[in-house]
């Protein structure tokens, strides 16, 4: 029926429903029919309240009636609403009465079908017995082929749900058989699909593959010959089937997008049992190891939802054993994971499925194993094959095997391991499983590698390196290349060059994976979990002077989705959806907070009433703690939504490599955790000359216990800064020098120290890109040959040379007099009387000072009408979109990186606090913070503190700075030349002063970050 004539047919019996029922008709009948047809036609146009509505009324007035015809198919028609929706319990009830009804018109086909209804009810909740007990009903009372056909496809699936593979098949064969002879779409499609299932426990995937196209290429021909819902339910089931096949043989992507379309299918259904069926799918896809799995937890958890409601035992099975899975690998709580899984298992046990219960069984044995439970985990894998073999599950088999292999191969039991392997690669070629095939050619070759049988360990991971590529399978073509390149160093130091090739494909593979997962926290899981991968190709790279190499290596994992934003320069309302609704929700909270924090209504009041007080307190905490909590989802969102609207990709070296312009050096700094094998903290520089025809530099070193401790004294914020300030003070102290050699490549010092004797021209840029603790080293005290680096070079910082710009920035023109056009200041920090007072003759009617933070905060969400912008004020040492400055004390009013998120920002912003270069600086995290979101913002160059900077000291370097920029003098030399002209000038000030110190705490303190650190302006090398 077209939508015109089913509007038509739909007027039309609404209509005359209308009619009877005004009229108050008594013809009961009649009305029965009309509320039916009314309900039928509100089936097909999908709107099941409606259809729910009708059949009831049809059910109530057969019953006045006394037609049991009528009621028997009102009930029928209910029924199949609640199964549709996943209500077990209820469409159970519906089927009972038409059991009832059909049994006492003795109509044997309908009490037949009622009872394969309820039987087929009966296994989704777990009740064996009773399903069995009905289908043999069935079987007495028909010998109608469709329902006979019903009745084998529900003897299969109990006999599936008992590990007997041989008696499912047996029943799958007979049920397409009897669904041909019965000529019935329905009946063939779930047959094919049933016989899929098997064919892929039995670990035949090209069996599987045959019968679910056959399912799948039934369902789209049929579409006209089923009822809407019908096909619905039946393409959702097909594609779901197919797209786990898809999965299974490696393809995620496409398995994802059958899965996606499934869900798509089953939600326009309203099918709550299909959709759990989609989530499941999807969260097994996502959940991979290099997966996202936030994803899958939201997938994982909608299912065990929707599985709940419907009271399916086996899909709450599922979904809790995946949600313990997550809980293991997303956060590491293996309590409770294992507690999820043991639920999962229970669930198996009372469903009676065995396949469950192996798979089960062998996650607890996974857990247990990390948990250092080695007798535990054997016992519970031993089980898992135990129930594998018992069913001749390959496919569980297999795995069961891997995970005894890998219990023996930590034991440095490698003939137990090895007898493991094989038979698990025996199993995968049975059953024509490749990712699996290839997954034990990768440990088998491990294995040869620690026995030192080197051609044999090549062999191996070459052969699972072609296994994974043909099955799509990237983790497993990565990790192939990781063990064919540990097996050819093995081998021959000859090798080495070839491996290092191996590692960056294995680490280039990763990378393109990795950036296609959306979640912030899941890409630097995955970068975490394999930065021995890095480490190792850094190592190969420094032994080879391959620089390139180092470039590329040094670079990944850094800034992504912030440098996706920044080059977009989106404004406020260009942000994700969820951004922008959080940072609404965030503006309207520090409203609200700032009319709660305001003295003046309880000043007016003659009595202060104590109530009053304790309520002001609770609601401050109460939103206190709601805008932390905006701040994380909004950290979430950053790195989340922002990925998933630029979407990242990798970048080659050359690329990274020509976003540098002018006399600019780059040097990017890469640290390692502490290694117990190293004894240390590897260190990998990476220098990048500005010359075109120079190649990169890359140099390895090792920091000890001692310099590591120096280095978390000087950027750690804790007990105030105070370990860090006293070994600033120490001009004769080693670090600096020390530091310095481990931080600096050999040529780089060498070039600065050569270039330092020439006293004409400006000095050259060094870009530093910083990892770790290291972005908060205050890298101009290192000593080189003698001198502070400060002196060789003008210094900027950046968390990744990504973030810089792919063509080079136009060459502004030097202005002359008053400078930019116009400025914006606020400052709050006492001793800052020698800024405003140079801000004022530099600018003077061009300056705008203002001093109410709410209005501040207002002209900055156009600050982009300002070339410079001035934040002379205190700042806190948190991390992430937290990280605020105190624009006023009493009543409180921070200005956090969360809401610069809704400014746009002057070019030029000096943010004179302490701490606020501090960014989110963890392993593959993104660089979140005051700096990185104001240069996001608007803002081309940012200057900053390290530590607690000296407010009058700071004063004095920033007064001297703004006139630099007042001149024309780009930022990066008029920070240099600011920060020497206070050496120089404290150094002849025999005042004793303390506030305006000689040493590098009083100085060292402020740093530049920029993405436009050339084209060179005039900047006076002498200071």
């Amino acid at each position: 029926m077209t939508a015109g004539n089913l509007d038509v047919g739909w007027l039309a019996s609404t209509a005359a429903l209308q009619r009877l029922e005004e009229e108050e008709d008594t013809n009961f009948i009649l009305r029965s029919y009309a509320h039916m047809q009314v309900g039928g036609l509100a089936m097909m146009q999908g709107d099941q309240e409606q259809a729910q509505l009708h059949m009831e009324r049809m059910g109530h007035f057969a019953e006045i009636a006394g037609d049991s015809e009528a009621q028997t198919r009102a009930e029928t028609l209910l029924a199949g609403l609640a199964q549709a929706r996943g209500d077990l319990a209820q469409a159970q009830q519906h089927w009972g009465q038409v059991l009832r009804l059909s049994a006492m018109a003795e109509d044997v086909d309908q009490q037949a079908a009622a009872n394969w209804f309820i039987g087929m009810l009966a296994v989704d909740q777990g009740k064996l017995a009773e399903a069995r007990c009905h289908v043999e009903q069935v079987l007495e009372l028909t010998e109608n082929p469709l329902l006979l056909g019903g009745a084998e496809l529900l003897l299969g699936g109990l006999a599936r749900r008992q590990g007997n593979l041989v008696k499912a098949k047996q029943h799958a064969r007979r049920s397409i058989e009897l669904a041909e002879a019965a000529d019935s779409v329905l009946g063939r499609g779930d047959s094919y699909l049933f016989a899929a299932q098997l064919s892929r426990d039995d670990g035949e995937l090209d069996e599987a593959q045959q019968f679910a196209d056959q399912a799948l290429n039934l369902a789209e021909a049929a579409n006209d010959e089923l009822e809407p819902e019908e096909s619905l339910r039946f393409l959702s089931q097909a594609h779901c089937v197919v797209g786990t096949l898809a999965r299974e043989r490696g393809d995620l992507a496409e398995g994802q997008r059958l899965a996606e379309k499934a869900l798509e299918l089953a939600e326009t259904a309203g099918s709550r049992g299909m959709q759990a069926d989609a989530h499941d799918l999807l969260a097994l896809i996502s959940g991979h190891e290099w997966g996202d799995l936030s994803r899958a937890r939201q997938h994982a958890e909608r299912a065990l939802e929707l599985a709940e409601a419907t009271g399916d035992v086996l899909q709450q099975s599922r979904a809790q054993h995946k949600l313990g899975e997550l809980a293991g690998h997303e956060s590491g709580d293996l309590t409770q994971a294992r507690e999820q899984v043991q639920r999962a298992l229970q669930l198996a046990e009372a469903a009676e499925d065995v396949f469950e219960q192996a798979h089960d069984h062998a996650m607890l044995g996974e857990i247990a194993r990390v948990q250092g439970a080695p007798s535990v985990f054997e016992d519970h894998v031993q089980r898992a094959l135990e129930l594998a073999e018992a069913v001749h599950h390959r496919v569980g088999q297999g795995n069961a095997h891997h995970l005894l292999a890998e219990l023996y191969y930590q034991r440095v039991d490698v003939p137990q391991a090895r007898e493991h392997l094989e038979q698990a690669l025996s199993l995968a070629r049975s059953a024509g499983d490749t990712p699996e095939q290839s997954k034990a050619h990768l440990m088998l070759g491990d294995l040869a590698r620690l026995r030192q049988e080197y051609p044999s360990a090549r062999d191996h991971a070459q052969k699972a390196l072609e296994l994974a590529v043909e099955a799509g399978d990237d983790l497993g073509a990565a990790k192939a290349h990781v063990v064919l390149s540990n097996a050819l160093v093995a081998d021959s130091p000859w090798e080495l060059a070839t491996a290092l090739k191996h590692m960056m494909a294995a680490i280039r593979t990763r990378e393109r994976v990795r950036l296609r997962v959306g979640s912030s926290a899941d890409r630097a899981r995955i970068l975490a979990e394999s930065a021995d991968w890095d480490q190792v190709a850094l190592s190969q790279a420094a032994s080879l002077g391959d620089g390139w190499a180092g470039l590329e290596l040094a670079e990944i994992g850094r800034g992504e989705a912030v440098a996706q934003l920044l080059h977009s320069r989106g404004t406020y309302g260009d942000a994700p959806e969820p951004v922008r609704a959080l940072l609404h929700d965030l503006d309207e909270l520090h409203s609200r907070k700032g009319a709660l924090l305001d003295p003046r209504p309880i000043a007016d009041e003659p009595v202060i009433n104590p109530r009053l007080l304790r309520a002001r307190k609770e609601a401050q905490e109460e939103l206190d703690e709601r805008i932390a909590q905006l701040h994380r989802e909004l950290a979430t969102a950053v790195g989340s939504a922002f990925q998933r609207a630029f979407t990242a990709e990798p970048i080659a070296a050359d690329s990274l490599r020509g976003r540098l312009h002018g006399n600019v050096h780059a040097l990017l700094l890469r640290l390692f955790p502490y290694s117990q094998e190293s004894g240390g903290r590897l260190l990998y520089s990476v220098w990048v000359p500005p010359e075109p025809t120079e190649s990169p530099v890359i140099e390895e070193k090792k920091l000890t216990a001692e310099q590591v401790n120096w280095l978390t004294d000087l950027t750690s914020p804790r007990d105030a800064h105070l370990a860090g300030w006293r070994l600033l003070e120490d001009t004769g102290h080693r670090w600096r020098r020390e530091l310095g050699e481990c931080l600096l490549p050999v040529g780089l010092r060498t070039l600065l120290s050569d270039v330092s004797r020439n006293t004409e021209g400006e000095p050259p840029t060094l870009l530093i890109v910083p990892s770790g603790e290291l972005w908060g080293l205050p890298f101009a005290t290192l000593d080189v040959s003698g001198r502070c680096l400060l002196d060789l070079a003008a210094l900027t910082l950046l968390p990744a040379l990504r973030m810089l710009p792919e063509t080079p920035p136009l060459r502004k023109p030097q202005k002359d007099g008053r400078g930019p056009a116009r400025a914006l200041a606020y400052i709050t920090r006492p001793d800052a009387q020698a800024e405003r007072d140079q801000l004022a003759h530099d600018y003077g009617s061009q300056l705008d000072v203002e001093t109410d933070p709410q209005q501040l905060v207002t002209k900055l969400r156009n600050g982009d009408r300002y070339q410079l912008g001035v934040l002379s004020v205190h700042g806190d040492a948190e991390l992430g979109l937290a990280h605020s400055i105190e624009l006023q004390r009493d009543p409180p009013h921070k200005l956090s990186a969360a809401r610069l998120l809704g400014l746009s920002l002057p070019s030029r912003l000096v943010i004179g606090a302490c701490w606020s270069t501090r960014v989110s600086s963890g392993p593959g995290e993104e660089p979140i913070g005051l700096p990185t979101v104001a240069l996001t913002r608007g803002a081309t160059s940012l200057t900053t503190a390290l530590y607690p900077v000296p407010d009058k000291a700071t004063g004095t370097i920033l007064a001297a700075y703004y006139q630099q920029l007042a001149a024309g003098v780009p930022p990066v030399h008029a920070l240099r030349n600011a920060q020497r002209g206070y050496v120089v000038a404290a150094q002849h000030d025999d005042s004793p002063d303390w506030e305006l110190g000689r040493t590098p705490g009083y100085w060292a303190g402020l740093t530049l970050l920029t993405i436009e650190p050339g084209p060179q302006g005039s900047g006076d090398r002498d200071g």
